[in-house]
């Protein structure tokens, strides 16, 4: 919107400070979302986007170096169920912003079929802790809770136990829970060797 649209509206628009156009783009927008908002050219808002750019990639790239389960990191997790659900590696964006509390956000947005998917999770960049905040983000780091309600599990016919194996105890305490909450005995083990 330029300065005589807005004038004409009735509205009058500030000018950002450079520590505001960062705070804005460090909080998620685009410079190109910043420069048309206040009616500016896209180079004079990269002069000041460039350093909270910078910092989204940086925090970004840390998650993904998170090990989620024993020496299995986020982006080497996420990479293979990408990969086993099909999806093209060059639609895959990773990215990061921080919220109002100053918690990081990251994100990866891939396409999915005729659409787009996306993974939200929180990340104490100074404890290098990941939290799920959603299904696809628990199914990108191989969390996946089991539906007792559905037939994938109607083999289970007898009353011997289940055996739950998974070097991740979070993985194997979520299975146990969901099995056991559809009346199943559960058995832990850490590794093959364990369950047998």
């Amino acid at each position: 919107m330029s300065a005589s649209t807005s004038a004409r509206r009735g509205v009058i628009l500030q000018p950002l400070s450079p520590k505001e156009i960062q705070a804005r783009v460090r909080a998620g927008a685009s410079p190109d979302v910043v420069a048309a908002e206040m009616g500016w050219d896209l180079e004079k808002v990269e002069r000041y986007a460039g350093p909270p750019l910078a910092e989204r990639a940086y925090i970004a790239d840390r998650a993904q170096a998170v090990d989620v389960r024993a020496g299995v990191t986020l982006a080497t997790s996420a990479e293979a169920v990408l990969e086993a659900d099909g999806v093209d590696p060059e639609s895959v964006e990773w990215d990061s912003w921080r919220r109002e509390d100053a918690k990081w956000i990251v994100t990866v947005a891939y396409a999915r079929g005729a659409g787009n998917a996306r993974a939200s999770w929180t990340f104490d960049n100074a404890g290098s802790n990941l939290h799920p905040l959603d299904e696809t983000a628990r199914h990108l780091m191989g969390i996946t809770v089991v539906d007792t309600e559905t037939d994938e599990i109607d083999f289970i016919t007898d009353d011997a136990p289940v055996v739950v194996v998974d070097d991740s105890e979070i993985v194997r305490m979520v299975m146990r829970m969901a099995l056991e909450g559809g009346g199943y005995e559960v058995v832990e083990a850490a590794d093959g060797e364990d369950a047998l």
